[in-house]
């Protein structure tokens, strides 16, 4: 099953993550991992707005 969204809440029971930042792939991996790969930006996602804060 593919899952698209916006919405933070729903990550949580998706095992990958594909995060794409205007139209190109920024970040692709197992959930764990690209969430940790967030936090160690220092963005939180569950501001549902985050993808400006990677470019």
């Amino acid at each position: 099953m593919i899952t698209i969204t916006q919405r933070p809440s729903l990550l949580k029971s998706v095992d990958k993550i594909l995060l794409l930042v205007n139209g190109t792939v920024a970040l692709f991996g197992m959930r764990t991992d690209v969430l940790k790969a967030l936090e160690n930006r220092g963005i939180n996602i569950e501001s549902g707005v985050f993808g400006h804060q990677l470019q």
